[in-house]
């Protein structure tokens, strides 16, 4: 059996064996041996969040991201309310990059990643809009500089236009990377279960084809598959 303790220097990880005595005739009980597994057991762990998580930004992988969907999209179902998936691009990230190199546009990323993490933290102060449970694991690095994020408990599909507005303000402001202050913005493409679709590929095809309008409509905003209502 394996199990979990607190230890002065952090959290260890044993595995327990019991031995009964009874083939001993002149020992009574049960011997129980304790072996510290912690360096595999971490080792593990950190195997698994590999495959979970982005390692530059810590949001969920895409794989992760997709099978979170699913579960999201079931709640919402029972309960009877709406889910939008919101796809984010970053405007002129190649730029950036190419102008700044690969690890000022990583310091970007990581900045952007958090950014998005607090304003989709944050629930709408009447209650129209609030992240999915496991809320850290609904917000992920799709690759490069696309993102996605679920928002749920929506009573009326507009309401997510609350939550986009407040990303991209979120992410506009200035950055400052290595010594040059530089402004990024990105674009949203929206997509609503279960109006605009029931199935998590479905609805990731639809916000990136709404993203793509976004962006043709002139970056920095946000758009919805087929309205907002």
């Amino acid at each position: 059996m394996e199990f979990e303790g607190q230890h002065g220097e952090g959290r260890r990880y044993f595995v327990a064996t019991a031995t009964n005595m009874r083939s001993h005739p002149s020992v009574q009980g049960i011997v129980v041996n304790l072996r510290d597994i912690t360096e595999r057991k971490l080792a593990e762990l950190q195997v698994r969040r590999h495959a979970l998580y982005d390692d530059l930004t810590g949001l969920a992988r895409r794989d992760f991201f997709v099978q979170q969907m699913g579960k999201a999209m079931a709640r919402a179902a029972r309960r009877q309310e709406s889910l939008a998936l919101m796809f984010l691009d970053l405007d002129g990230f190649k730029k950036i990059n190419d102008s700044m190199g690969h690890h000022a546009g990583d310091l970007l990323l990581k900045e952007v990643a958090e950014r998005m993490r607090t304003a989709l933290r944050q629930e709408d102060t009447l209650g129209r809009v609030k992240l999915v449970e496991d809320a850290e694991d609904n917000i992920a690095r799709f690759g490069g500089d696309e993102f996605t994020a679920l928002v749920g408990g929506l009573t009326k599909p507009e309401h997510a236009a609350l939550v986009a507005q407040r990303t991209l303000n979120a992410v506009a402001a200035s950055y400052n990377l290595e010594g040059r202050e530089i402004t990024v913005t990105i674009s949203i493409g929206i997509a609503i279960y279960p109006q605009d679709g029931n199935d998590p590929e479905e609805l990731l095809r639809l916000a990136d084809a709404a993203l793509y309008a976004a962006k043709d409509e002139g970056k920095n905003t946000y758009k919805f598959h087929s309205g907002p209502g």
